[in-house]
């Protein structure tokens, strides 16, 4: 195939459609006695019949095809070694209640369980309850304050007359918009940040 020019590539294609749907797989037959031309083929696959015949020679060189001098045909050799064919559902459920056959010649009937595949994991993954998305964090907004909550709790710290609450506020959040920091709590983040500052925390006045 590397060593055919890209049009002859094409007219192979052609030529192997061709055969497939042919009364004689494998060879170029427009009927049972009637070969095809290099006419035929080029009006096939959509080329100029000069092409055509180039290509075919070329081909032929090549052991790609050969001429069956008695029908005047192009044939492909070693046709039927080469094509694949299909899987017939209808033999291959044949050949499965064919073994249901018990050696008496009675019939077992096969059960669900017998021709339906179990199902994968990949098909039940739909009767799993979604997973809730994963809850993105964002910067500290400039004008937001602790919850009622947060400054009970602040209230409730030993060592908290040490530390100044509203400049360590204004520094939580300054420190979120130059950083970029995200939280997804910004009340556990701004726990955190108090308890830092507290007396023996890690970020405490001395």
């Amino acid at each position: 195939m590397r060593r055919l020019t890209p049009s002859e590539r094409w007219l192979w294609v052609a030529i192997l459609s061709a055969s497939r749907e042919s009364c004689r797989p494998g060879w170029l037959l427009v009927s049972e006695r009637v070969p095809f031309t290099d006419t035929d083929l080029a009006d096939y696959a959509g080329m100029k019949s000069a092409d055509v015949s180039k290509g075919i020679n070329r081909m032929c060189d090549l052991g790609m095809m050969e001429r069956d001098t008695d029908l005047g045909s192009w044939f492909l050799p070693n046709w039927c070694a080469r094509q694949y064919e299909s899987d017939d559902a209808s033999e291959r459920v044949a050949r499965h209640r064919a073994k249901k056959l018990g050696s008496n010649g009675d019939v077992t009937v096969a059960t669900v369980e017998d021709v339906t595949p179990p199902e994968t994991e990949a098909e039940t993954d739909t009767d799993k309850p979604p997973v809730a998305p994963r809850k993105r964090g964002s910067v500290v907004p400039a004008d937001w304050r602790p919850s009622e909550e947060s400054i009970r709790w602040w209230k409730e710290q030993p060592g908290r007359n040490h530390v100044n609450p509203m400049i360590e506020l204004q520094a939580f959040r300054d420190y979120s918009a130059a950083s970029g920091k995200a939280y997804r709590d910004f009340d556990a983040a701004w726990k955190n940040w108090m308890r830092n500052r507290l007396p023996g925390g890690r970020f405490a006045s001395r």
